[in-house]
């Protein structure tokens, strides 16, 4: 993505919170939250082969997305200090789960992309005439695996157009950084033509 954090990124690890996940913020400070608890039944998590190496890639790109400002967000900042990194965040869940996930499958020889098992009940989610009937279904927490969908969803969109245009997923993360909210219609637009 061609950008570094301006300010250090922190980890908090808590390893008494029975979940294998984690979460990452830009305001007031970059901080990635980590839960190191492994990865048990049906979590997604637990069939990777290195789950905590992918879920630190995974946060590190939101804050790299988040903390990526330019233009008018990035004078705000200068002005209001970290509040206004948190703009850029204000865009559909697929998008921004999307390029995280999309990323940690790139960059990883065992990002959720590339997994069979998970791939497999992608499919045949897709393949449910009654599954995901209206569109809010890929932004429904839920639960599993409909909390994946728009992780699924938005990784899988964007992964087709990497591979139709090269780079467009680094172009999307630059130029949704400037942008008013709610204009990724535009900035699809001027990434991919």
């Amino acid at each position: 993505f061609e950008h570094v954090p301006k300010d250090t990124v922190h980890f908090n690890i808590d390893p008494y919170l029975l979940l294998s996940n984690g979460n990452a913020t830009v305001f007031p400070q970059n901080i990635i939250n980590l839960y190191t608890h492994p990865g048990v039944e049906n979590e997604h998590l637990a069939v990777m082969d290195n789950w905590m190496r992918s879920l630190i890639l995974h946060e590190f790109v939101h804050i790299i997305h988040l903390d990526h400002a330019s233009d008018y967000v990035d004078y705000a900042s200068r002005v209001f200090g970290t509040f206004p990194k948190i703009i850029p965040g204000i865009a559909p869940r697929w998008f921004i789960e999307g390029v995280a996930t999309w990323a940690e499958s790139t960059f990883l020889p065992s990002g959720r992309l590339q997994n069979r098992i998970l791939r497999r009940e992608f499919l045949q989610k897709m393949n449910d005439p009654f599954f995901c009937q209206k569109i809010d279904c890929m932004d429904n927490p839920g639960v599993h695996p409909f909390y994946q969908m728009g992780y699924w969803f938005g990784a899988h969109f964007l992964d087709y157009i990497e591979k139709q245009k090269p780079n467009s997923i680094k172009c999307f993360v630059k130029e949704n950084s400037g942008k008013l909210p709610f204009s990724l219609s535009r900035v699809f637009e001027t990434c991919t033509g």
